[in-house]
């Protein structure tokens, strides 16, 4: 969609797709080869909008989802129709720009490789954007009533967690992938790109966990169920809670 929105500026466009794809940096250089400015305008671009804006809709509405079950919200007091709708405009409006944005300062502090304090001072900005866009995620994000301090350990965790992810990818790339020709080439990229949402899916999980964890006292947790522990039995309250269809207070 920024492709298509950039189109007609080419080093707009290019910024965008190497600021982009570095949050790929096992396959982001892949990504950015494979895509092609677009041919046409008009229609096929109020369509591929429109299929763009769906899909991220529905990243949204499963981040809501996501949340209300880890919060153990109930079903009843969860964000409806149009609610539901509202937040994810805003998640998709406030993920966007706030990723594009930590993406772009990691990019210019990958770049300055011999201004090491520019490059620290670069990095620490990344991580400060996407500390607030994860903090931003989990407290506006979810149906349930929690101080906004709340969200501070998992987003920490979240964007420490994000960019420890992208090292990683980034020593991939140098040392194990770049040797991969043709086909061996084309079946790394899609596993790696698979892989890697997945992880991040993964850092976004744990980063919830840990907060509700955190805020609801649920730990320790007792190995053998019998006899449960007080967690235990705050778990199981919440475990019942959340499956509430009908409010009856």
């Amino acid at each position: 969609t920024i492709q298509l929105l950039a189109r007609n500026n080419e080093s707009l466009r290019t910024q965008f797709l190497n600021n982009a794809t570095s949050y790929f940096p096992v396959l982001g250089h892949n990504l950015a080869e494979s895509i092609n400015t677009p041919s046409k305008s008009g229609v096929a671009l109020v369509i591929a909008l429109l299929i763009t804006f769906y899909g991220a809709r529905g990243v949204a509405l499963a981040i809501q989802h996501a949340q209300n079950h880890i919060w153990a919200v109930p079903r009843v007091k969860r964000a409806g129709f149009p609610k539901s709708l509202f937040k994810g405009f805003f998640l998709i409006f406030w993920g966007g720009v706030g990723f594009l944005t930590a993406a772009s300062l990691t990019g210019y502090a990958a770049g300055a490789q011999h201004f090491w304090l520019f490059r620290l001072l670069l990095g620490l900005a990344g991580f400060v954007v996407l500390f607030v866009v994860f903090w931003g995620i989990f407290t506006f994000g979810s149906s349930a009533r929690k101080h906004p301090f709340a969200s501070i350990p998992g987003a920490v965790f979240a964007a420490t967690g994000l960019l420890v992810l992208q090292a990683i990818g980034g020593y991939l790339i140098a040392h194990q992938l770049r040797s991969q020709t043709g086909l061996n080439a084309q079946f790394a990229v899609v596993l790696a790109l698979l892989f890697w949402l997945y992880l991040q899916a993964q850092v976004f999980l744990y980063a919830v966990e840990l907060n509700t964890v955190r805020v609801h006292r649920l730990w320790p947790r007792a190995i053998n169920p019998k006899p449960p522990l007080p967690a235990d039995e705050k778990a199981y309250e919440l475990y019942h809670q959340r499956e509430a269809f009908v409010d009856k207070r």
